[in-house]
């Protein structure tokens, strides 16, 4: 069996049999697909002041992969409350239906983590472009990360992405335009293991969440 890439988080969707994709759909921005491929959904922190009650809603029933992206953005001018109070009650709704989350988080990870204990579906923060202490703490709470263009220019990432286990890592294009095989050439070049071995060991995690 040849091993997919898997983009497990991305705006730029191109259907191709080489690659398993998690297209991100920001509800009120973004039209739901209906080819049929997988994809994920959520109202993003940057829209929660203009929110429509029925985005909130059609996460209900939308056949929806993940929740997400959701989350905190704190570097943004947006009412804090109104974002706690949205991503609570989609990550409350990601809880009943047991669907991964797709979390978002800028300067706010303090308060997410605090928020987040309470959950029990797999977590993946996704663009994480976070410290080597941080991406520890996070992994030891169980939850998974995603790395994608930060790994070509932030020592910091670079790190990161070499401290985390390969049972807690994905990889991701979001909307660069970057193609996944180079983020996976990249990630194997500084991690020091073959391609085909984080293919394996991406894939694997890909199957461990979603079936």
């Amino acid at each position: 069996m040849n091993i997919p890439f898997v983009d497990i988080h991305t705006h730029n969707y191109e259907p191709r049999q080489d690659i398993v994709t998690i297209r991100s759909v920001r509800l009120g921005k973004e039209s739901v697909p209906t080819s049929g491929e997988p994809f994920s959904a959520g109202i993003h922190p940057w829209d929660c002041e203009v929110v429509g009650s029925e985005w909130l809603d059609s996460l209900e029933t939308l056949p929806v992969a993940a929740i997400g992206e959701i989350g905190l953005d704190f570097c943004k001018p947006i009412d804090r409350t109104e974002q706690l109070r949205l991503l609570t009650a989609q990550a409350d709704l990601a809880e009943k239906r047991r669907l991964p989350i797709v979390l978002h988080c800028v300067k706010a990870y303090e308060k997410l983590l605090s928020l987040m204990g309470r959950y029990t579906v797999p977590i993946i923060f996704h663009g994480f472009t976070g410290s080597p202490q941080l991406a520890g703490q996070l992994i030891r709470k169980g939850y998974f990360l995603s790395f994608g263009i930060a790994l070509f220019r932030s020592p910091k990432t670079q790190e990161a992405l070499r401290t985390t286990p390969d049972n807690h890592l994905f990889l991701e294009t979001d909307e660069a335009d970057t193609t996944i095989e180079e983020i996976y050439r990249e990630a194997a070049t500084l991690r020091n293991t073959p391609i085909e071995i984080l293919k394996q060991s991406i894939y694997t995690n890909y199957k461990t969440l979603f079936g």
